[in-house]
């Protein structure tokens, strides 16, 4: 259940996004700097639209009772066209970031799921870490947030499952590491009514 609704929190943030706190993008780099990520899970390591278009997202959010949320999402596209919420992590009660977060500052995940990146598939694991140290511990550095680019690092460790939702095994812990980059002309931040929101959208360049 927590799946499908983290599955419908990640297209409603893609929608708010898109339609509410998007840019158009002003900067005139090229190559990894502008929107990117790489992701290493059992060794294995693919690039952004390895497949087709790719689309990241993060965002944070406060309220007024001082909680505050991290979300970082990738939606990748497999050979079929379809795009697919390959990975997604949140930290809460205390995920705040915004436009003066210093370059250091950590994130302990509480919740991740993810696919099986380097398949054209959906293929027959998957991946999940539900707060509790048996299915992993994972950790959000951020590597960068300058005028130029904001950057995070994901590591640590992550529960191989089968069986799907329903009838979910555990396999092994596993290794992941994933580095993400958004141009800063994609980030945005605002406060209405004692709720602070941060967020970047964009399509994967490569």
């Amino acid at each position: 259940m927590r799946t499908i609704v983290k599955f419908t929190t990640w297209l409603a943030c893609v929608t708010f996004t898109v339609t509410s706190c998007s840019k158009e993008k002003i900067s005139d780099k090229e190559g990894n700097d502008q929107c990117w990520y790489k992701i290493t899970l059992e060794g294995q390591t693919t690039n952004a639209n390895q497949f087709g278009q790719d689309h990241l997202l993060f965002s944070s959010l406060s309220g007024p009772d001082g909680k505050s949320k991290f979300i970082l999402s990738v939606g990748q596209a497999k050979p079929d066209g379809q795009l697919f919420p390959a990975f997604d992590l949140s930290s809460e009660p205390s995920g705040l970031f915004n436009s003066n977060t210093a370059a250091g500052t950590s994130y302990s995940v509480d919740f991740a799921t993810a696919l099986d990146f380097n398949r054209p598939d959906l293929g027959e694991y998957a991946y999940r870490m539900d707060s509790t140290p048996e299915d992993g511990v994972l950790t959000v550095n951020v590597l960068e947030n300058s005028e130029q680019r904001i950057r995070f690092k994901v590591s640590g460790t992550i529960m191989k499952t089968e069986g799907g939702v329903e009838n979910m095994t555990r396999v092994k812990l596993v290794p992941i590491d994933a580095e993400f980059t958004f141009d800063r002309s994609y980030y945005t931040e605002m406060t209405s009514n004692g709720v602070f929101v941060a967020s970047a959208n964009c399509e994967c360049e490569e």
